[in-house]
């Protein structure tokens, strides 16, 4: 699966940028999928610390700020 170019391409706009080729979009998503899994791996290893299955709110928010 993969992120959709159109919504890709209004956040990069969202951003200020005027103008994005459809190589620059590739690459963003490239970029934005890797890191979602690199988020949702170190995610994860908290929701099982936590002993749960369930991937939660406060695990990503954990991950993205790394605490242990």
């Amino acid at each position: 699966m993969t992120l959709p170019v159109a919504t890709v391409e209004r956040i990069i706009r969202e951003a200020g940028v005027e103008r994005v080729s459809s190589s620059a979009t590739k690459a963003m998503i490239d970029a934005s999928e890797a890191y979602i899994k690199s988020i949702s791996t170190k995610a994860y290893s908290y929701t099982q610390h936590a002993g749960r299955n369930t991937l939660k709110d406060i695990d990503i928010f954990a991950a993205l700020n790394g605490n242990e």
